[in-house]
């Protein structure tokens, strides 16, 4: 199944791809996890390059791996399995990306599930967390 070249770049891709993968867990889990998106935040606007990063790059690598360096495949069993590399390769993405997602930015996805106040009924300020003035 392909040239020695091919298995070398598979097997940087492999560490290279881990390493930030891991990486990208831990910034989310030591920095910013908790916290709302804010511009002006430089950890939450690190937070979303990388994020953008895992969204755009991985699926462009297996596109350009599979149209330019497995291109010599021509062979059913060696193109079974390399497609089935690139379909396990894929899941394990689209978990990164989601739990990424939730650890970056979970925050601004969840909802505010306090129930709204009863019509008529009035509320005290410190109910509405607004400040007690006389």
């Amino acid at each position: 199944m392909g040239h020695p070249e091919w298995k070398t770049t598979q097997k940087a891709m492999g560490v290279i791809s881990s390493i930030a993968m891991i990486a990208s867990i831990i910034v989310g889990i030591c920095w910013g996890f908790g916290k709302g998106f804010d511009p002006h935040d430089p950890v939450k606007v690190f937070q979303a390059v990388v994020l953008g990063i895992w969204v755009i790059v991985p699926p462009i690598w297996f596109w350009y791996e599979y149209f330019f360096l497995y291109s010599n495949a021509t062979t059913k069993p060696g193109l079974d399995e390399f497609k089935h590399g690139q379909d396990q390769s894929s899941k394990i993405w689209l978990a990164l990306v989601t739990l990424l997602l939730g650890l970056y930015f979970g925050k601004d996805l969840s909802r505010d599930s306090s129930p709204p106040p009863a019509p008529g009924k009035q509320t005290s300020a410190a109910s509405t967390g607004a400040p007690f003035r006389w």
